[in-house]
Parts: C-alpha cells; structure tokens; sequence
C-alpha cells in the first residue's frame, strides 16, 4: 500500500519496527557453533555494525520520503548514498572478521585462582558491567563459593578422565549444583572446557614455574623446574595426571577454539622452556653451540615418557629413570672441558685428517 507516485514516510517506519526482530536474531546466528571461531568482542561488533547500517537505511528512507521521491523511483543521489553506505558497513564487517580470524587465543597472563575465578564470572555473566562496592563484596563472596569450587572439581575430573570426561550434568553433581546452577556460569561446554584450561595452567605455574623462579638463573632454575615438572599434578593435589598434556592427546585431531588455545599454550610453554636454556648456555652453564630447539625438544619427550611411565605403566621407577635420563642429557650439553676426550681428538688429530 505504499506510495508509488512520491514519497512515503510508512516505508521508513516498517523498516525501522522489523529491527526489533532482524538484529536478534543476528544475534542469535552468531551465537550458534558454526561461528565459535569468533570471539565475543567480535560478534557483538557485527552485530553494532549491522544495527548503525540498519539505522542508516531507516534515515535514508526517511529522507527519500521527504524529498517527495518514491521508494520505487530513487534518483542518482539516493542510490549514490545506498551504495556508500552498503560499502561501509561490508567493509566494516570484513575488517572485524578478518582481525578475529588472524588473531591467535593466547594464554592469559597467570593471576591467583581468585582474580581468576572472579574474571571468568564478569566475563561470563555481566559483560564488564560496573559494580558497586556493595555489589562488588557480595559478588566477590559467591566466586569464592561457587566458581572456586566448580573449577576446582572440574580440573580433577579432567585430571581423571580427561578434558572430553567433564559433562555439565557430572561437574554439577560433583560440585552439589544444579545443572541450572551450572549452566548459569558457563553457557556451553566448550567455554567450560577453556576455562578449566586455564585453572590448569594456573595450577601448573603455582607447582611448578613459580618456585622454581627462586633459583639462581641458568642451569639451577632449569633444573629446579624440569624437577618440578615431572609429576607435578600430584604434587598439586590432583588425583590424576596433567590436564594440560591429556587434553593434548584427546584433541590433537579436533578443531575449534579449545585445541587452538592449547596449542597457544604449548607453544607459550616451549618458549619458556627455550628461554630458560638459552639463558644457561649464555651463562657459560651449557655449551655455546647447543641447539636449544632439539634440547626442548628432548625435554617435551621426556616428559612424556615419564608421563605414560607412571600413568598408565604405573612404573614405581619412573622417577628415576627419567631423572637419569636428564642428567645425561644435561652432561651430553654441557661445555667441553680442556683435557677431556674430545679436546684430546681434536688436538692430535693430524691436518689431513678429516679435512675436505
């Protein structure tokens, strides 16, 4: 029933009530599995991008009407505008893809279990909102009751039975939640899977890295952390092996944002792990001509064979083997010494001999 002949103002007035219904349900699009590869910041930035579009075709609507020109008969200036505004926001979108995309998830800085537990529950529930002080306490009162106590079940039961082991329905039963509880924290398992991830290297700097900084640098902190490592979810309090390293043998043919954030973290772990020996061989505590590459290399396969010694073989000297087995990896590193057999070959071999 709209105008043909000049300009209707009804036409802008549709549009603009079906936004009510259009950018929901975008909303809701976005939400869906196929697009968990975007981050939150990101969806909702499509979705303001789609609502500031919306509203310019509502104002040019709006203004074609006045003008006295039909819907059906825009001139060149009302097209010209269209076709601007429709590159907006298509680059706009393509921009805010295109940086989620290329945008690799990297392990949070390591805070305490409380700030923790505190940032998931903003995160998860109020969208950085501003909390009062009085707010702020309360709030502060129920992570330390019921996020502490949800994520530290979770990361036994993946610890046990693996990150793929931890249902919704069983965390809740073990941590004395209703499911709705639950579901009222965590709105998929894949977000509850990313957040036991991280509780688990939380948990693993505590055990681990951090005790391990109070040793000299070079080969003294290397070694205080490599014996630390080995086993150290026992030492941690729990039940079962590392989280970290059985989640990476359950997804390591998976895809998705949980295998590409412990492959970021995998990564972050193995660069530690190169700094601390580059730092030894620049001190002198290992040979200058390391390839400090391969010795992580060596350590990451140590670790494993330690790990599935006394996890699945239950070899009660597992811990000596594999402690051996550093030690003569460390002496096979170490500088040569004047006098010792190498130095010896090399200052009596003759100048033919191996020569080109």
């Amino acid at each position: 029933g709209w105008s043909t002949v000049g300009g209707d103002l009804r036409a802008a007035h549709f549009i603009g009530l079906h936004a009510m219904q259009l950018l929901p349900l975008l909303g809701w699009a976005l939400s869906r599995h196929r697009f968990s590869w975007l981050a939150d910041g990101a969806r909702l930035a499509l979705v303001r991008i789609a609502g500031a579009a919306y509203l310019g075709l509502i104002l040019l609507l709006t203004w074609q009407a006045l003008r006295g020109q039909s819907i059906v008969a825009p001139d060149g200036l009302t097209l010209m505008v269209a076709g601007a505004l429709f590159l907006a926001g298509l680059c706009a979108a393509l921009i805010c893809i295109s940086r989620a995309g290329t945008t690799a998830p990297r392990p949070p800085v390591l805070r305490t279990r409380e700030e923790f537990a505190r940032s998931l529950f903003l995160n998860s529930t109020t969208d950085r909102a501003i909390l009062s002080s009085r707010e702020e306490a309360r709030m502060s009162k129920k992570v330390d009751a019921t996020y502490r106590r949800i994520i530290e079940q979770g990361v036994a039961i993946a610890s046990e039975r693996g990150l793929m082991g931890v249902s919704l329905g069983g965390l809740a039963e073990r941590a004395s939640l209703s499911k709705s509880g639950l579901f009222a924290h965590f709105r998929s398992k894949e977000e509850l899977q990313l957040a036991l991830l991280r509780a688990a290297e939380e948990a693993l700097a505590r055990a681990v890295v951090a005790p391990a900084q109070d040793e000299p640098v070079g080969l003294p902190r290397l070694r205080a952390l490599v014996g630390r490592w080995l086993g150290w979810a026992a030492r941690a309090g729990l039940p079962g092996g590392c989280p970290l390293y059985g989640a990476a043998f359950e997804l390591d043919d998976a895809e998705g944002p949980v295998r590409d954030y412990l492959v970021a973290s995998k990564r972050e772990w193995s660069r530690m792990l190169a700094e601390m020996v580059t730092a030894a061989v620049s001190l002198g505590h290992l040979r200058a001509d390391l390839d400090v590459a391969q010795f992580v290399w060596q350590l990451d396969g140590l670790y494993l064979s330690h790990h599935l010694a006394q996890r699945l073989m239950r070899d009660p000297d597992a811990d000596l083997r594999a402690q051996a087995t550093f030690e003569a990896l460390i002496a096979s590193s170490l500088p040569e010494q004047p006098g010792s057999p190498a130095e010896e070959r090399q200052a009596t071999r003759t100048p033919g001999e191996g020569g080109a």
